[in-house]
């Protein structure tokens, strides 16, 4: 004769509602405060329209659009070293330096794609 014990289990508690990787990154991390004193993509940009405005040759454009990245870099780059001095907060500095080098990438691909290297048919979707 076998003797049967029944042991009580508790409930598995139910899978949160959202699971932590589900959240954006972005969402959880604070954002970096006056981020055009790190860099101004706007006024970037507008200098980059100018400059492809005022060149004659793409090599041309490619010196001054280098020179203008590099100083914005440069002015960036010290901005960060500034705000770190002074705060002391090591996480800020690689977020604003992260959001120095996001927009320095983004303003070479639009220059790139928007200016140096037109698609010859371009879409609908590019058009608009």
């Amino acid at each position: 004769m076998a003797l049967e014990i029944e042991i009580a289990q508790e409930p598995t508690p139910a899978p949160p509602a959202v699971a932590p990787s589900a959240v954006a990154p972005s969402a959880l991390e604070p954002k970096v405060r006056h981020q055009r004193a790190v860099i101004d993509r706007r006024a970037l940009s507008a200098e980059v329209a100018d400059a492809w405005q005022t060149t004659e040759s793409h090599d041309a454009f490619g010196a001054r659009l280098r020179d203008l990245l590099n100083t914005a870099l440069k002015a960036g780059r010290a901005e960060v070293k500034r705000r770190f001095l002074a705060e002391n907060d090591g996480a800020a500095a690689v977020r604003a330096n992260a959001i120095l080098i996001d927009q320095v990438i983004r303003l070479t691909h639009e220059a790139a794609t928007e200016r140096v290297f037109q698609a010859a048919n371009r879409s609908d979707g590019e058009r608009i």
